[in-house]
This record gives C-alpha cells, sequence and structure tokens, in this order.
C-alpha cells in the first residue's frame, strides 16, 4: 500500500504532517502523524505480510490500540481486500478510524474518535532531564574530592605531634609580715601599695 497515497489524503484535509523528531521516543511509532494545530492524528497502515499472517494482523491492532494514548484520533488504513473480515463495531467501540484503501480510491469508513492522550515527554524535555542528571553526577564528583581532601588534612592533623602548652605562672605576692601587726593587717594588701607610695616619697 502506497504511503505518499495516503500522506496525501490527509493533507488535502488541511492538515500538518508532524515531524519525525516530535515522535522519535514513542515506543510504538505510527506510519504517519498529523495535526490541525491543537490534535495529534496517527495514521498506522496495515503492512503486507499482514494481510495473510494472523499473528502479524493481531501485533498490528494491538500496536494500534496502544498507540491510542500518545494521540487525540487514530485511524487505520487497509485494503479493501481484507475489508470485510474487520468488525468495525469493534473499532468504534475503541474510537479507531477506518479507512480502505481501493487502488486508488480511498475512503473513509469510519471516523476516529476524539480523546484526550497521555501526557508525553517531549524531546526537548528528555535532554533537560538528561542535562540535570549530568550536572548532578558532575555535582558527586566534585563532593567526593573533597571528602578525600577533607580525610586527608584529618590524617595530616592526627599524624601531627602535640603542642606542648605554654604555662605562664603567677608572680608570687611577697608576703609582708611585720611583728606587733593585729592579724587582719598581716598580709593585707593595702600594706604593699602604702609601702609602694612610701618608697616613691623617699625616692623624690
Amino acid at each position: 500500500m502506497e504511503v505518499n497515497k495516503i500522506k496525501q489524503y490527509f493533507l488535502n484535509k488541511n492538515l500538518i504532517e508532524i515531524d519525525e523528531d516530535e515522535i522519535r521516543n514513542l515506543e510504538i511509532k505510527p506510519t504517519l502523524a498529523f495535526t490541525d494545530g491543537e490534535n495529534k492524528i496517527f495514521i498506522k497502515i496495515l503492512p503486507a505480510e499482514a494481510i495473510s499472517n494472523r499473528s502479524q494482523f493481531i501485533k498490528f491492532m494491538m500496536e494500534t490500540s496502544a498507540l491510542r494514548e500518545q494521540c487525540n484520533m487514530i485511524y487505520i488504513v487497509i485494503p479493501s481486500l481484507i475489508a470485510t473480515i474487520i468488525d468495525s463495531e469493534i473499532l468504534k467501540e475503541m474510537g479507531i478510524g477506518l479507512i480502505i484503501s481501493t487502488g486508488e480510491k480511498i475512503r473513509e469508513v469510519l471516523p476516529a474518535k476524539k480523546y484526550k492522550p497521555k501526557i508525553i515527554l517531549e524531546a526537548n524535555l528528555i535532554e533537560q532531564i538528561e542535562q540535570i542528571s549530568s550536572r548532578l553526577e558532575r555535582i558527586e564528583s566534585y563532593i567526593h574530592r573533597l571528602e578525600s581532601q577533607i580525610n586527608q588534612i584529618a590524617k595530616r592533623i592526627g599524624e601531627a605531634k602535640p603542642i606542648k602548652p605554654i604555662t605562664i605562672e603567677k608572680p608570687v605576692e611577697a608576703k609582708i609580715e611585720i611583728p606587733g601587726l593585729p592579724s587582719y593587717m598581716q598580709n593585707n594588701p593595702w600594706l604593699q601599695i602604702l609601702r609602694g607610695r612610701g618608697e616613691r616619697e623617699i625616692a623624690k
């Protein structure tokens, strides 16, 4: 089935094709992706090998169902050859649109149901998260280096010889003992002061 023919069909609906970079982070990717400015519209085209292979067809439908959570509307495109074996009621319940391709003619049999997709991390947001993660790794590495330096300093301090403390001896005050003085005047500091004054007077 020719992809360009399907692409042109949706472009004729005034839809804009979504750049591949905007959907490159999706685990399951649509065949084509469009937007009307507000909604994302995904297209899954049935591959040729799934037409006659039951397991491939089931896989195709499971992937289509999973893609519903990533867009606002989704369509499957199948050839008219197998259109009669598709239960459109099941697709309708799932909100999946159906387009049948017959040679050069493309016909929308069942319109897709619009719904709100789950939040998707855009590529630039993922890149920002990776940058933050890289910065955190550098900060963590810097902290480890600081811890290593602190441990080395602590080890050197532990190995250093202890410094002997310097003791300052308090001067011994001269005791003044004069025979015959009352006990309250013995060793009285005022006697030392008076004695000093007397010595200064004599020196004059």
